[in-house]
């Protein structure tokens, strides 16, 4: 096991790194040390996957589908942690009610799969009649259309043309095209956590796994109704702790490929006229704007984040006697609480 010539997966300063066992530099937290022949993961192109998702090593498919990825494999996801580290019974409640998908939720699945997976919109969504649903006659015709689509969603045409818009703007972006045109997209890995001898069974489904030359970058697509803007975008990544979300994915390529992950961002698209995309590298900038307030170092969050993340796994595998009671929405969601983007950001999930 001591052998310089056995790999072991070492956290520095929030970063995953694969040294030799023998060069494990001093203060590194040892996450793991691979024997000769353990496999460093298994990859499996659906529906050709393991049973059991959660063997020895971290497991990688592509291609599967979304319902089974959400709805059949149990386990602490990124948005399960960010439930977690607000208050744990934000967590117990998500597990008991699984969200109900909002239209504006089943709008960004349509634009994920117009955008990561290539198919045509109109494969997806129906334009249905413009009739007053409101009324018995509009409901009766709107339903005999809904009838006959098959696995199509009906949509108006005004929601049409958002979708169409805000998908178009994605792959208008010039970095954002090249990111999706160089990646492997929707990419899910399974994998367990250790935690005081209690293992803790854990997935992330990666939007935009890309290559920059040895070292990988991950990126998230986001629908967003609020505009993309510097400011409004930072604003949204703070409220709803994306920083956190992206540690985690980086946390999951990290064990899965022992690679470093040198980029980490999201590509944010707006859903409305005028349509426009950007893609913030959130990992990779160190800036300080007085204008705007903001102030952010990639490392710094990112660190902050991996923390969490690892406190987040030690709260499920020993739970909280009583998790307090957590402020949610009807779809049993953390409020959301605006705060800049600063590694004193995440403090809000330090519960």
């Amino acid at each position: 096991m001591g052998g310089a010539t056995v790999p072991a997966v070492v956290q520095i300063a929030g970063s995953f790194h694969v040294v030799p066992a023998g060069d494990i530099p001093p203060g590194a937290r040892i996450h793991r040390i691979h024997e000769e022949t353990k496999p460093v993961s298994t990859e499996h192109h659906w529906p050709d996957a393991p049973a059991d998702l959660f063997g020895p090593a971290p497991v990688v498919v592509y291609g599967m589908p979304e319902a089974f990825y959400h709805g059949e494999v149990d386990a602490l996801s990124s948005s399960l942690v960010r439930c977690v580290l607000d208050k744990f019974d934000t967590y117990t409640h998500r597990l008991a009610n699984p969200l109900k998908p909002t239209e504006a939720m089943r709008n960004g699945t349509i634009v994920h799969s117009v955008v990561l997976d290539g198919v045509p919109l109109d494969d997806l969504v129906a334009v249905g009649p413009d009739v007053n649903r409101r009324t018995k006659a509009g409901k009766e015709e709107w339903a005999a259309f809904v009838d006959g689509l098959g696995d199509r969603e009906a949509v108006t045409q005004a929601r049409y043309d958002t979708i169409a818009g805000a998908a178009a703007a994605v792959l208008a972006d010039d970095t954002a095209a090249w990111l999706i045109e160089n990646s492997r997209r929707e990419v899910s890995i399974f994998w367990v956590e250790h935690h005081d001898g209690i293992e803790v069974r854990c997935k992330a489904r990666i939007d935009i796994l890309a290559e920059l030359g040895d070292r990988l970058a991950v990126y998230d697509l986001k629908t967003n109704g609020r505009g993309v803007d510097r400011k409004t975008v930072r604003y949204a990544i703070s409220d709803f702790g994306l920083p956190i979300q992206l540690a985690w994915y980086k946390r999951a390529v990290s064990l899965a490929f022992d690679r470093d992950v040198a980029s980490a961002g999201i590509i944010s698209t707006f859903m409305g006229e005028p349509f426009d995309a950007v893609c913030d590298p959130l990992m990779d900038v160190d800036e300080v704007d007085d204008d705007d307030g903001f102030s952010h170092s990639g490392e710094a969050l990112f660190s902050r984040a991996m923390e969490l993340c690892e406190k987040a796994i030690g709260k499920v595998a020993r739970p909280p006697a009583h998790g307090g009671c957590a402020p949610v929405d009807e779809h049993g969601r953390p409020m959301p609480r605006r705060l800049r983007i600063h590694p004193r950001t995440l403090d809000k999930f330090d519960n």
